[in-house]
């Protein structure tokens, strides 16, 4: 048996980070939460890679550009997908050329 993806939410909104996690663990992911850029910089530098990031792109101590950054240093691999209430055209394209996924709008 293949073990469950790994999935990173990042979001200092506390109910959507905790929407996440249930909606995901439901369908069998192992998932960690951070409540924001610092906590989830720990967590990728502290645990094994995981398979994918759902990171909010705007937070009180940074960026989720700055999540997606941090992701690609530690793993070419991990698929990071941003979510924004606030999404600007060049902020896609942005994301899109640092590697992310996807750029989706809350």
């Amino acid at each position: 048996m293949a073990a469950a993806a790994r999935v990173l939410i990042c979001d200092d909104e506390a109910g959507m980070r905790g929407m996440l996690e249930v909606l995901l663990h439901r369908e069998g992911y192992a998932v960690q939460t951070a409540e924001g850029v610092e906590p989830a910089r720990q967590l990728l530098g502290k645990s094994l890679p995981f398979d994918v990031i759902v990171t909010d792109l705007s937070m009180p101590d940074g960026s989720g550009m700055d999540v997606l950054r941090a992701a690609r240093e530690r793993d070419d691999a991990t698929q990071v997908i941003l979510i924004t209430a606030y999404a600007t055209t060049e902020q896609a394209v942005e994301a899109m050329r640092l590697g992310a996924y996807d750029y989706i709008q809350k």
